[in-house]
């Protein structure tokens, strides 16, 4: 299972907002290369999804759910402002 932080979720709610968005984004595996990617494809029946409040603001497609099995959904501070980051706890945060 993926975590998000509370930033997190205002900050894609704030963006599904914003933008109008039909749905929340998809984070799904790329089809050339494997890497992990964030776009606007449709939602399927097995995502996983993250919500803020009653909201859907973000499906993980199974495959990438099970890669980030222990990630959490978090901010961090840029140059350019707020972003969106992944964090996987290690045995060591945990003790």
């Amino acid at each position: 299972m993926v975590a998000m932080t509370e930033r997190a979720g205002e900050l894609l709610a704030r963006f599904q907002t914003e933008q109008a968005l039909p749905h929340a984004p998809r984070i799904d595996f790329a089809p050339e290369g494997g890497e992990l990617t964030m776009g606007m494809s449709d939602p399927c029946a097995d995502d996983e999804q993250l919500y803020h409040g009653e909201n859907v603001v973000l499906y993980i497609s199974a495959p990438a759910a099970e890669a980030l099995a222990g990630c959490t959904v978090t901010t961090q501070e840029t140059s350019q402002g707020i972003a969106l980051a992944l964090t996987r706890e290690t045995e060591a945060d945990e003790e």
